[in-house]
């Protein structure tokens, strides 16, 4: 090779390495840049959500409703076994045997002391059909509910001319006004 070639060739390369050094340097400011701004982005969703559970609270603890207009929505305090009742009787009139796995009953953490919250664990036995028709029936009880989780399992049986059946284990939730 030739002297002036070598020369050529190590100017290149210099300014080869400069430009990636000063492209690594852009980019790890860059990048620290917007950590910044993602850690800015987080605190102000913490903060929007703290407000707006502030806000929810405040406005369900504050309204001018009367009671008996809340009725259908919540399950009054002291009435928690005839919803449980409901949910048993649902059972029955879709074929699905059931059982309750766990009760509870607690304070909500983002409402006011005013409310509760009502937890039943159910297992339930039966039919596709039957299992569908109950958990729909579930969610379309009289009252503000929610079914946390739901799991639908298909239980294998040896005599292939029975019935097949499903399995739901689930976690119902109602709000009790005390």
């Amino acid at each position: 090779m030739k002297p002036l070639s070598n020369k050529i060739l190590f100017i290149f390369l210099g300014l080869l390495t400069t430009g990636l050094l000063s492209l690594l340097v852009y980019l790890f400011i860059f990048i620290s840049g917007s950590d910044d701004k993602v850690k800015s982005l987080g605190y102000d969703i913490n903060k929007n959500t703290k407000i707006l559970e502030l806000s929810a609270d405040t406005s369900i603890s504050s309204t001018d409703v009367k009671e008996s207009d809340t009725l259908p929505y919540f399950v009054k305090s002291g009435e928690e076994f005839r919803f449980v009742e409901l949910v048993e009787k649902s059972c029955v009139n879709t074929n699905v045997t059931c059982k309750i796995s766990s009760l509870n009953i607690g304070s909500a953490s983002n409402l006011s002391e005013r409310f509760q919250k009502l937890s039943i664990g159910l297992e339930g036995k039966g039919s596709f059909s039957s299992v569908m028709h109950f958990a729909l029936v579930l969610e379309s009880l009289p009252y503000k509910t929610a079914l946390d989780r739901m799991d639908l399992q298909f239980q294998s049986s040896a005599d292939a001319s029975s019935t097949s059946l499903w399995n739901l284990n689930t976690n119902l939730s109602v709000i009790v006004i005390k």
